[in-house]
């Protein structure tokens, strides 16, 4: 490689080795094989320079994105071996990467994901595991790689092509059917062994979960030894933001609505026996912003139960339903007046969904015209105090 053009890489070089260095990345870009020369280094250890070895994968990404199927099978191949290669070396390190060309190596990783794993690498997940592990920096790359494969097939936020779409729905079923259980039962143990010892990797576990939640069977995570773990990392100071998120996610996954509200009735019950009901207790504003989130997040979810109920006409598990929704009320309202606008804002739509209903009803009780009035005396109350 070009070692005047590397100079360049490092931020702090000037402008005319900055010029040669991006000339030189144009260079490798367009070449047929250059990229060999990549991937070479990043499996033999060549260089220790971090912007060199981020540089090494930006090549590598661009050769996947742009010119992957010119590559000959031996080609692919080696690209294959680099990045497992790469990965084994991750485990002996005196050092971990740094933050950024690990999160690099992810998408790359995942690029190669996408194009592969239906026809020439389908066993890519169990392939990673044998290398990684329980290892925590091999967990660590476990783990940001299946953040990015989440950024490539299911984040809704990116816009796909048509056929990228069809791509997608195609590695969901795939990987339903041949990895996600694998890959739920190394969630679990990755939870159990790290829980107590390392929140970093037990909270990037907990992001992953709240990630896949909403396209895997939820019957994998929504069981007892899933959801006792998760409560359990609501009492501990470190993990309970995130925890409260992969719970928001679970709630927030559509299923039978029986089933639903049986769901949240049962997390609730157990939250309000461990005492997070008690809002004037709690001073940690961003845990209960969280925490208001997920209160709204089961909320709606009856909502939309009651609903559903409502119109097929099943009266009785309607009125169940109603009744969980008006059990929630106490605590939506604590929320809703709280000081603090990013706890009152999230219990928002709750609030204004179960009015929605009230107003559906022919008859109102005097609690339900009792909470109507407060709820509108909280909302008038924020609005000036905002005004102010």
């Amino acid at each position: 490689m070009d070692e005047q053009a590397l100079l360049g890489l490092n931020p702090n070089a000037n402008a005319n080795f900055r010029e040669r260095a991006l000339a030189y990345f144009e260079q490798l870009k367009v070449s047929h094989d250059a990229w060999q020369v990549c991937a070479e280094a990043l499996a033999k250890h060549i260089y220790s320079d971090d912007h060199v070895k981020f540089f090494c994968f930006q090549v590598l990404e661009h050769q996947i994105k742009f010119k992957y199927s010119e590559l000959t099978a031996l080609q692919q191949q080696l690209i294959r071996e680099t990045l497992i290669t790469w990965l084994q070396a991750q485990m002996l390190n005196a050092q971990p990467e740094k933050t950024f060309i690990r999160n690099k190596a992810a998408q790359v990783f995942a690029l190669v994901f996408v194009t592969e794993y239906l026809s020439t690498w389908p066993k890519f997940f169990f392939d990673i595991l044998t290398v990684v592990g329980l290892n925590p920096r091999g967990v660590d790359l476990y783990l940001r790689v299946l953040m990015a494969v989440d950024a490539e097939v299911v984040d809704r936020d990116i816009i796909h092509t048509p056929e990228e779409a069809r791509r997608n729905t195609l590695l969901k079923d795939t990987m339903r059917e041949q990895c996600i259980p694998n890959l739920v039962e190394s969630w679990y143990q990755i939870l159990q062994t790290y829980q107590h010892t390392n929140s970093e990797l037990t909270c990037q576990c907990l992001e992953v979960i709240g990630a896949y939640v909403s396209w895997i069977d939820l019957t994998l995570i929504a069981n007892d030894r899933f959801i006792n773990m998760l409560l359990g990392h609501m009492s501990v100071e470190v993990l309970r933001e995130e925890a409260c998120d992969c719970l928001y996610e679970i709630v927030n996954k559509g299923m039978d609505p029986v089933d639903k509200t049986k769901l949240v009735e049962s997390l609730c019950q157990v939250l309000q026996s461990a005492g997070f009901f008690s809002i004037e207790q709690e001073e940690d504003v961003d845990f209960l912003a969280r925490f208001s989130k997920l209160v709204n997040g089961m909320g709606q979810s009856l909502v939309i139960s009651w609903t559903k109920l409502a119109k097929s006409g099943d009266l009785k598990n309607a009125q169940d339903t109603l009744q969980s929704i008006e059990s929630k009320v106490p605590l939506m309202l604590q929320l809703l007046i709280h000081e603090d606008d990013d706890i009152s804002s999230n219990i928002i739509g709750f609030c204004y969904e179960y009015l929605h209903i009230l107003k559906q009803l022919v008859m109102l009780t005097d609690q339900q015209k009792a909470n109507v009035e407060t709820i509108m005396l909280a909302v008038m109350k924020k609005l000036t105090y905002d005004e102010e």
